[in-house]
């Protein structure tokens, strides 16, 4: 049980920071493109990114921590 509890953590934070990374592109692509643009531009430059961030984060908190 505890060590269930250790490893949620780490995705909760991954999730805010991609989501505030998500936000932070959004609001650069709003000042030089139009609402929908820029939502389609900052989805396709943040959504790539979760999976490989993921993975990463559980190889590394298994096999190197």
């Amino acid at each position: 049980m505890q060590m269930e509890s250790i490893n949620r953590m780490p995705i909760r934070y991954a999730l805010i920071f991609l989501f505030s990374a998500w936000v932070l592109i959004f609001l650069a692509f709003l000042s030089i493109l139009e609402p929908a643009l820029a939502l389609r531009n900052s989805l396709g430059f943040v959504l790539p990114l979760v999976i490989p961030v993921q993975l990463l984060d559980v190889v590394f908190s298994r096999f190197f921590l």
